[in-house]
Order: C-alpha cells, then structure tokens, then sequence
C-alpha cells in the first residue's frame, strides 16, 4: 500500500492512496462520503472520457455537486488518507521536494494539516477500543427490540441504525453509509454499547463453482509394498518367457494372472 500527501506553503493541497499499486479512485470517496450514488458517478466517468473533461470540472458545471460539497468529499478524502497512514505501525518515507499531486487539476484545495493530526491522534486513541469488538469486516448486525440503556442517539448513530437490516455486513456499511470507516465503525460501536444492535454473525460467502478435485485415495503402506511385489514377480517371469522357450506356458501364466487379479482387488478396497 502507498499513501501520498502534497504540501504548499505548509497545507496539505492533495493525498492519494493506492493499494496493490494502483490508486484508488475518486469514486470511491465520492461514493463513501454519500454526495453522489454509484450510477451516477459512472455515468460522469463515461461523460469525462468522452469530452476528456475532468470529472471534479464535470461535477461542478452540472450542478451535481457545489464547489463547497465538492470541497468537502476532498477534506473527507484527506482525512480519510490521513487516519490511514497514523494506524500503520512501520513502513518507508520518501520526500520528494518540487513534486505535486493533480497538477492539471483546476479544482485547488488547502487543509490545515494540524486540524487533520488533532481529529486523527483522536481517532488512534479511540481505535484500539472499537477494533477490539469489531474486528471482522464481514460481521452483521441486527437491531434489538429496545435498546439496553436509554442514551440519545447522534445523527451518525441514527442513520447507522436505520441502514442495519441483518443482511450489510460491516465492510458494506462503511461503502453505503457516506460517513468514512472511523465514524461508521464508531456508530456501530456506540449502537453496540447502547444495546440497540447485537451482532448476527459473518455474512455468508456467495458459492461459486468449483472444478471437481480428484479424491486423493491414501493407500497403507503395506499394500504398497504387496504392489510392488506383485509388480517384480510379474516382472521377472515375463523376463523369463523372453529368455527360455517354455513348452507348457500355461501355468506359470495363469499365475501371473492371479497375481494381477490380487493386485487389482487390493486397489478396489
């Protein structure tokens, strides 16, 4: 995985992450903070190709998304990057200075980098906590009757809850949701405390069709043995047949043949 952050003048104007060596799309965040559904953005995608304007550029004179709306999906997206790069326990740094990120974008940002470390050193205090009781990305929930303790709920809480149908797992609430992993792990967290939600259990994997495997047939080491003896013996008497001219080939054939037919009733136990 690599992350990637642009300063100038000591604000951070771009971040771009990127798994498996390829970055990861606008989309993505664009989907994720909820401003815009996933047929719409392919449908701007396709339009962008098409006239090679920029998607942000194509966003903005639609009216599909107002430069502050679109301002705030690039602050999620940092903060998103961000919170990313704090929980990484080791990894290489590399400075490059005169180097920037979306160079040919026309669409400028600048986020103050101390108010991004303030919210992120925050989450890392909370992180531990929640991970330890959602640890598995394919876990669902479900709601409960009537929550255990009476707390009111936040907005965050509330839009969690109305999407939890014991069908999304949690990786699926993060996607849907619009609120960013942090904030949608912590409402889950919170419903959790609240008694409001129990957990259902690991989404099933969909089955997919798999080529029949042979069956591996484990044979006893002796029988192995009494094989390969049968093996030699049939072996040495055909050698003989070969060298000598037998009158009467009749016997020692038919032995062969029982030697064989045993052979072949030990492999078919």
């Amino acid at each position: 995985d690599t992350i990637s952050l642009s300063f100038e003048e000591g604000r951070i104007t771009a971040a771009v992450a990127g798994k498996g060596g390829v970055e990861l799309p606008l989309e993505e965040y664009l989907v994720k903070s909820g401003k815009i559904t996933k047929e719409k953005f392919n449908e701007i995608k396709k339009k962008a190709e098409e006239t090679k304007i920029p998607i942000d550029e194509i966003l903005l004179r639609e009216g599909i998304l107002t430069h502050q709306e679109l301002e705030e999906v690039i602050y999620f997206k940092i903060q998103e990057i961000v919170d990313e790069v704090l929980l990484w326990k080791e990894g290489k740094y590399r400075f490059e200075p005169g180097k920037a990120l979306y160079v040919k974008s026309r669409f400028k940002v600048s986020v103050d980098p101390n108010a991004l470390l303030l919210e992120g050193m925050r989450r890392i205090d909370e992180w531990p906590r929640i991970q330890a009781t959602l640890n598995d990305p394919k876990e669902v929930f479900e709601k409960t009757e009537k929550p255990a303790v009476s707390v009111e709920m936040g907005p965050e809480e509330e839009k969690i809850l109305s999407m939890i149908d014991g069908e999304k797992s949690l990786e699926e609430l993060v996607e849907t949701s619009g609120l960013g992993k942090f904030r949608t792990y912590q409402a889950i967290y919170n419903l959790l405390e609240m008694g409001a939600v129990r957990k259902k259990g690991k989404k099933k994997k969909e089955e997919k069709k798999k080529e029949k495997k042979r069956k591996r047939i484990r044979i006893p080491v002796e029988v192995i043995m009494n094989i390969l003896a049968g093996i030699i013996f049939a072996a040495s008497l055909f050698l003989r047949f070969q060298t000598f001219e037998i009158k009467t080939p009749e016997v020692p054939r038919s032995r062969v043949h029982q030697e064989l037919e045993r052979i072949e009733n030990m492999l078919g136990q």
